[in-house]
């Protein structure tokens, strides 16, 4: 008696050179970036900003310490995503499309998720901030015309490379 076995292997994925990042850790969020991106100061308290020449995008986190009882966190999420559009609107004119936009409840609890997404022909913004009982937390990305590869961009911060502390 003769038996006949066959099967396939998966192909291996071609191996990613792991990119080494470099951590910045404060009181209320985690940020690893690799080394392409440098800080950029700015003026304004409890913000910090990157800009990478390599991707001609930038990195703005903020956070405002407010306390905000959960009656009212729907009422901050509009207000923060009507004043988020309203500056890009008047910096874009007509040209400014806007993808997405959202407050619901964080999944993990204690706050609204809050989302914005945006373009024109020569820049993609993309916006992420979460509204809790003591903050309103923003971290935005904004880049030139390739959406495509900042929305990859963004999609990696979200999965590895950003951890924010909520509530």
């Amino acid at each position: 008696m003769k038996f006949s076995y066959s099967f396939s292997l998966p192909a291996l994925a071609p191996q990613v050179a792991s990119e080494e990042l470099h951590p910045y850790d404060y009181n209320e969020f985690l940020l690893s970036l690799s080394a392409d991106w440098r800080q950029v100061p700015v003026s304004k308290d409890r913000t910090l900003r990157w800009y990478s020449d390599k991707l001609k995008a930038e990195i703005i986190v903020s956070v405002d310490f407010y306390e905000v009882p959960e009656s009212k966190w729907a009422n901050v999420a509009e207000v923060t995503l009507e004043g988020r559009h309203k500056a890009l609107a008047e910096a874009c004119g007509d040209t400014l499309t806007v993808v997405s936009r959202s407050a619901k409840p964080y999944s993990g609890g204690g706050g609204l998720e809050v989302s914005y997404a945006a373009h024109t022909n020569d820049m993609t913004h993309i916006y992420l901030g979460y509204v809790t009982a003591r903050k309103v937390f923003n971290f935005s990305l904004t880049g030139g015309a390739n959406k495509a590869s900042l929305v990859e961009l963004y999609n990696r911060l979200m999965e590895r490379q950003l951890r924010v502390k909520v509530p």
